[in-house]
């Protein structure tokens, strides 16, 4: 189906030592979708987000809006999907945030004015105005990630990946990252722990468990069952449950 951003059937994964992360991964994820990527530790969340920018390589297939991913195919596919990674110094390695972000469209072979119109613009849709000449690793967590997500956005792509987006943030920290991850365009799939983060942003949930989809769904359906979660060591977002309460 053309409408999928990204399908992915009987995708499976073992590690050089063995270990197998991944077996029988069958998902689809619709263009425009906002999906929630949720599980406990171990479940295959980040082996999979590793998959779909061919960063690993599985036994399966993945298809990237129509273009299965295979070698011919990766420049292409790499376009397409932007992946944030959990930890932003594994993301930010230049002297500032402009050159940080300006490192990926540079390498597409833009021109410097598109280069510095496209950091301009980034730059501003992630509230880091001012934020051009300073050096990454002197701000704060909460900064980093907005330079991380600004370095992905720069590069157009239509799917973006998140890797617990908020993960180490103070509670304002979280908030306006929140605020901005709404204003993003696209396709989204956010890989968290976060699932009153999942309640605000996401339209679809993707629950794994032990390197498989345990469910798929509309968001509000898989975090009100609370048995679901449990059986997966996950607990219903306390907004859910107080809701329910009240009612």
């Amino acid at each position: 189906m053309e409408d999928y951003a990204v399908e992915i059937v009987d995708l499976t994964y073992t590690y050089p030592d063995g270990r197998k992360a991944l077996h029988g991964v069958n998902l689809t994820v619709d263009k425009g979708d906002t999906a929630g990527l949720i599980g406990p530790n171990g479940a295959g969340k980040s082996t999979l987000i590793m998959l779909l920018n061919g960063v690993f390589t599985g036994k399966g297939t993945i298809k990237i809006a129509g273009l299965t991913l295979e070698k011919k195919n990766l420049k292409e596919i790499r376009k397409s999907v932007g992946v944030v990674f959990q930890n932003p110094d594994d993301q930010l390695f230049m002297p500032t945030v402009f050159d940080d972000i300006a490192f990926g469209p540079l390498n597409f072979g833009l021109s410097s004015e598109d280069v510095k119109n496209r950091v301009a613009e980034v730059i501003k849709a992630m509230k880091l105005e001012g934020f051009d000449d300073r050096m990454p690793h002197h701000l704060s967590t909460g900064e980093k990630k907005r330079v991380s997500i600004a370095t992905v956005l720069a590069m157009r792509p239509s799917i973006i990946i998140l890797d617990e987006p908020s993960s180490n943030l103070d509670p304002k920290g979280r908030r306006e990252l929140i605020k901005l991850l709404k204003t993003i365009e696209g396709t989204r799939i956010i890989a968290t722990h976060d699932l009153e983060l999942v309640m605000e942003i996401c339209n679809k949930v993707i629950l794994m468990g032990k390197g498989q989809v345990v469910a798929s769904g509309k968001t509000a359906e898989i975090l009100s069952d609370e048995k679901l979660l449990e059986e997966n060591d996950l607990e219903k977002p306390l907004s859910l449950r107080v809701k329910e309460e009240k009612v």
